[in-house]
């Protein structure tokens, strides 16, 4: 058991730390950097890095093909409900059911398999860079409030950087999702 603990800490602090530590100063030199130049206050800085990370999340939903593989299971859900509705052809009720309990069956397992691979490809679009990101903001910037709020009798002292990420995040995806479905909708309108 020791070996594969060694072996596994050497692998983190040898290659994975190196990695994420290079690649973070990287994102530093593109991205910080260049707004403590252009005097960027904090809050700014967090909201164009949750812009960034939108940006990243709504590429990695099409590398991950998400959009793709909701219509394939929509279509394969719907032609299997519409073979389960041809049952009542079948005249001997024994039959008619145990086809109908393995239809069931068939339907749980590809619906169960769909939900595997969605929250697998959701926690890549979204989960991942919020987390990497998140973490990687705070270490940089060193702030934990970037937003400084007035004496209040309630003793906050300012709005968080996860606050204004995860919001400018949130609005961010929102706007895309909501412009996305217009155009669908547009494109549609004028085709049919």
């Amino acid at each position: 058991m020791q070996f594969i603990t060694d072996f596994l800490d050497a692998i983190f602090y040898r290659l994975i730390t190196p990695v994420f530590s290079l690649l973070g100063d990287i994102l530093v030199a593109v991205i910080i950097a260049p707004m403590n130049m252009l005097s960027f206050p904090p809050a700014l800085q967090v909201v164009c890095v949750a812009l960034l990370t939108a940006l990243l999340s709504i590429g990695l939903r099409r590398v991950v093909r998400a959009d793709e593989k909701e219509r394939a299971f929509k279509k394969e859900f719907t032609a299997r409900k519409a073979e389960q509705e041809e049952l009542h052809r079948v005249t001997d009720w024994k039959s008619r059911e145990k086809i109908a309990r393995a239809m069931d069956d068939e339907i749980d397992e590809g619906f169960n398999t769909y939900l595997a691979g969605r929250f697998a490809r959701y926690g890549i679009a979204y989960l991942l860079p919020i987390f990497l990101v998140m973490y990687w903001l705070e270490s940089v910037t060193g702030y934990t409030i970037v937003i400084r709020l007035p004496e209040n009798s309630s003793s906050i002292s300012g709005i968080p950087v996860l606050v204004v990420f995860l919001t400018a995040y949130c609005l961010a995806l929102f706007v895309y999702f909501r412009v996305r479905k217009r155009r669908a909708a547009a494109v549609a309108g004028a085709g049919g």
